[in-house]
């Protein structure tokens, strides 16, 4: 009698670890391996999610499922996720513009759709691209050899003034200029004899003479002949 029992006892806890292992064929993986920031033709390539700065959503529909704020440890793992379409959103958590007198930050954003398999793992790497306009400048080396205490101031149309002082390689950001206006700035130098010149306004165009779009662009300075 007693083997009976026995035997009855293991048959329903092989029954119950049979259930406990059976695969979920509703829900799948998402892996998200790289994020590469882009601006034109530079790039600036995000080993991991964790490391790019950027803030991550993922929707269904009109529905954020989930959120990882920049740096959260589960972007390094696999996310489990029932089975079904959704989008990536990568962006820049804090896109205000600076005030006047700061330069400014890049800012990045991109929507990446995707679906979800049945018990299948989808790796994603996605582009990022530079959403403002990042404006530097660039001095001749004869403008250089004639002027001194050289600056360029650049201003908004909503009245935002930020400038870079000397020969110097960073950028100002600003938002992309809507309805047909644009970014301007004014040059100021000190030349040979002392004198403190400023410069008319002048519209930062591309050298197209098209409208300025995201990206980063830089005003050349020369002496004109």
């Amino acid at each position: 009698m007693k083997t009976y029992i026995y035997l009855f006892l293991l048959l329903i806890a092989t029954a119950s670890c049979s259930e406990q292992t059976a695969p979920d064929h509703s829900v799948g993986y998402l892996r998200v391996e790289n994020i590469i920031l882009s601006c034109d033709t530079e790039t600036l390539p995000i080993t991991r999610a964790v490391d790019a700065g950027l803030k991550l959503e993922i929707w269904q529909g009109s529905e954020c499922v989930r959120s990882y704020d920049p740096g959260a440890a589960e972007l390094s793992k696999r996310i489990v996720l029932p089975v079904g379409e959704y989008t990536l959103k990568a962006f820049t958590p804090d896109q205000t513009e600076a005030p006047d007198n700061e330069s400014g930050t890049p800012i990045y954003s991109v929507d990446y759709p995707f679906a979800i398999v049945s018990e299948d793992v989808t790796l994603i790497s996605v582009k990022a691209p530079q959403v403002n306009i990042g404006v530097g400048v660039e001095y001749s080396d004869e403008f250089m050899a004639n002027f001194t205490d050289f600056s360029i101031t650049v201003s908004s149309p909503a009245g935002r003034q930020a400038s870079l002082t000397g020969n110097v390689t960073d950028f100002l950001y600003f938002n992309v200029p809507t309805g047909g206006t644009h970014l301007s700035y004014t040059l100021t130098a000190t030349n040979a004899d002392g004198e403190v010149m400023t410069s008319e306004a002048r519209s930062i165009l591309q050298e197209s003479g098209a409208e300025l779009t995201s990206g980063n662009y830089k005003v050349r300075i020369g002496l004109v002949q």
